[in-house]
């Protein structure tokens, strides 16, 4: 009989061993499931630690890290037969590097692509089947059907902080591909639903006795017979399935809304819309509202690192720092992985063995429903070939060349060689334009705004002028980047690896239930309430703290903080011209805006430790 054949209920307890479905709980299926999720996994990181996933995704904790095992890996004598490429030969320039990188994400991209398809397709499909045939498959097919599913899904969520940029830049395949997650997750949540209902029953039963039992007696002969006795359902129970469940949901949303949502996108919506400032014109204006978001959030990462610096105490900086290189990381995705892998595992351990009936030999046979899954683990392989190849060919395509060092002009700045100023301007000053050309697409992490109306002033204001405020706008990048470079990762590391041991213990101990083990599920439940409420709370605190500041921003207008040179203190991280006194000092509307522009007025400042915030009436779309 299939899967989804009706039949006749019978709810009366069966005799002798139970004649699963190979399919499901033979040894063929749970390698393929098992093995595709982990090649699923170790794809993600490996696109991690070779500098393979998209630069949007990278933050500075990532790219430190990155940084990091990449140096390590070169220096190993196996680097030279890897097939991941992390060290370009030394004769390419720093262009043909980024070629590299660049093809090398590619091909990433489509490996992990086609694996999240794959983990989407097969838990969708065996939910589907698990649910169509509740009438024949007894309650221990239909858990396993659960375990096996949940692997599916956790795995496919991994792969979605890898492909977000993809799937924002394709909006069809993202929409069809979020429909299909969300049907997944009301099969799964139904089907864990159905699981933990099915508790007190012997789970040689059908499913579908969950239902037809509800409000009378019990079936026919239960708690009789040789079968696996129940795992007694209780509250500590139903609490680690729910938990558990919590989290699943929180993952689906938080990552759903991050395919759609940019960060700062609802806090500068909130600002265009109530703030008294905003106009009309260019709230609905999508070049104007992404420039802003981008603005709003370069800000923000301003305001963090002078929040550290300003922080009194070695917890409340350690806070701060923790914060700020997490917030936003690949790395900091990596304990809801290990969580999800773990109670994966430990829960397919639970019902396919440890509370599992007699079987019949016939349930571990290698039928054709078990090698057919088997052999099609050679796909992922297939593919990651394919992409080996298309990212050696357009590898190969590039040329060494040799990248010199020449001075740089912007198109703007050359233009203005014949302006109105008939001032001579200091040769020290031309180089810290070029470098600052040179630098721009660095710069513009911390000083989106403050480039932008740069930009602006080129070509109607004396170069002398703009010069001057580039090498301001220079030495602010490199005071936060040294600041930010000397940020201790100690601390984060020894965090994360507590998070990811939390995770796992967490994800073992919650599946462990049942009459005589109230001890481990109580120390379950202890550590998730005690390492989950605790982010919980910090969360809540943030997102507390970020409303206060959004509605006095919505009040007064977003706040401008000025960094006023105490970063660098008494040292001089560039070397500095003589100073150019006699550049004019007019009052241009740009000038002025750049003079204002958030996160960056250098403005003198006696002591190297103060920090100050005006609040002005500014718009965030300026």
């Amino acid at each position: 009989m299939g899967i989804g054949t009706p039949g006749a209920l019978n709810c009366s307890l069966p005799i002798g061993e139970l004649n699963a479905s190979g399919d499901i709980v033979g040894p063929g299926a749970l390698a393929a499931f098992l093995t595709s999720s982990v090649i699923t996994i170790l794809a993600v990181l490996v696109a991690y630690l070779t500098n393979s996933l998209d630069e949007e995704r990278m933050n500075v904790l990532d790219r430190r890290i990155v940084g990091a095992f990449i140096t390590f890996w070169k220096r190993r004598p196996l680097k030279t037969w890897t097939w991941t490429g992390t060290a370009p030969p030394r004769t390419l320039s720093e262009l043909d590097h980024e070629h590299a990188r660049r093809a090398r994400q590619e091909a990433f991209t489509r490996f992990i692509l086609a694996l999240s398809d794959q983990q989407l397709v097969t838990g969708l499909a065996i939910l589907i089947g698990g649910v169509a045939g509740q009438n024949r498959l007894s309650i221990y097919e239909f858990s396993v059907v659960l375990s096996l599913a949940w692997f599916s899904s956790t795995t496919h969520l991994a792969t979605l902080d890898a492909l977000r940029e993809y799937l924002k830049e394709n909006r069809r395949i993202r929409d069809v591909r979020v429909g299909a997650m969300l049907a997944t997750l009301v099969l799964l949540v139904y089907t864990f639903g159905v699981t933990v209902a099915a508790i007190p029953l012997d789970n040689r039963l059908p499913v579908q006795c969950v239902f037809a039992e509800r409000g009378g007696p019990p079936p026919d002969g239960q708690g009789e017979g040789d079968g696996a006795p129940a795992i007694g359902i209780s509250g500590l129970s139903v609490a680690a399935f729910l938990l558990a469940l919590l989290l699943v949901l929180w993952a689906y949303a938080s990552r759903v809304w991050k395919l759609y949502f940019e960060d700062g996108e609802v806090q500068v919506w909130c600002l265009s819309v109530f703030g008294r400032t905003a106009p009309a014109k260019e709230r609905d204006s999508t070049p104007s509202r992404l420039r802003a978001i981008r603005e709003y959030a370069a800000d923000k990462q301003v305001e963090k690192l002078l929040a550290i610096r300003s922080s009194r105490g070695y917890l409340p900086r350690t806070f701060h720092a923790l914060e700020y290189l997490t917030a936003g990381s690949v790395l900091d995705t990596i304990p809801g992985i290990a969580f999800s892998f773990s109670y994966g595992v430990a829960q397919l351990a639970l019902y396919r063995w440890s509370s599992a009936p007699e079987l019949t030999p016939e349930s571990s046979d290698m039928g054709f429903g078990q090698i057919l899954p088997v052999f099609l683990l050679v796909l992922p392989f297939l593919a990651a070939g394919e992409a080996h190849y298309d990212y050696k060919s357009a590898r190969s395509s590039t040329q060494p060349t040799v990248l010199l060092r020449t001075p740089l002009m912007s198109e703007s700045t050359t233009a203005l060689n014949g302006d109105r100023d008939d001032t001579v301007i200091p040769p020290a000053l031309i180089e810290f334009g070029e470098r600052y050309d040179r630098s721009i697409k660095d710069i513009e992490r911390f000083f989106l705004r403050r480039a932008r109306l740069l930009r602006e002033m080129e070509g109607r204001e004396p170069r002398a002028e703009v010069l001057r405020r580039k090498k301001a706008v220079l030495e602010d990048y490199h005071s936060l980047v040294k600041f930010e470079k000397g940020l201790e990762l100690c601390p984060t590391f020894v965090a994360f690896l507590l998070r990811v041991a939390f995770s796992v213990a967490t994800g073992v101990l919650l599946n462990v239930s049942g009459g005589n083990t109230v001890i481990p599920t109580l120390v379950a439940i202890g550590l998730f309430v005690g390492y989950f409420g605790v982010w919980v709370y910090l969360g809540a605190f943030k997102a507390a703290r970020a409303m206060r500041q959004l509605w006095v921003e919505i009040q007064e207008g977003p706040g401008d903080v000025e960094m006023s040179g105490f970063l660098r203190g008494e040292e001089h991280v560039l070397p500095t011209g003589p100073k150019d006194e006699s550049a004019p000092r007019a009052d241009g509307q740009a000038r002025a805006a750049v003079d204002g522009a958030s996160s960056g007025s250098v403005v003198a400042s006696p002591q190297p430790g103060a920090l100050t915030k005006r609040r002005a009436a500014t718009n965030p779309f300026p």
